[in-house]
């Protein structure tokens, strides 16, 4: 007999990349580049997700990409995040994962 599993629960993840740097220049700098890495490459591949996977199974399936997109967070939001970080505010950009299906066991 087969097995009987849920259906996935979707998820949304939210990111914040952030740089960081001695130097000012610097940061906006590394903050640029990664966000043009992201607008060039929204689409993360099983493969490339899978990489860094712990284990030796594969996470993603062979046809499974993940899109990561850009969010607009309010200053409140920004503001709040810092608060915990209890630290100086820092170039950030966010970005969301939406409705990521997390298989059940």
């Amino acid at each position: 007999l087969g097995q009987r599993f849920r259906p996935p629960t979707p998820v949304d993840l939210s990111y914040l990349v952030t740089a960081w740097s001695a130097d000012a220049q610097q940061q906006q700098r590394l903050l640029g580049w990664a966000i043009r890495t992201l607008a060039d490459s929204p689409l993360l591949p099983a493969g490339y997700l899978n990489r860094f996977a712990a284990g030796s199974e594969d996470v993603f399936a062979e046809s499974e990409t993940v899109e990561v997109i850009g969010e607009v967070l309010s200053l409140q939001d920004l503001d709040n995040i810092w608060d915990v970080a209890r630290s100086r505010q820092q170039p950030s950009a966010a970005y969301v994962v939406r409705q990521l299906p997390l298989d059940s066991e």
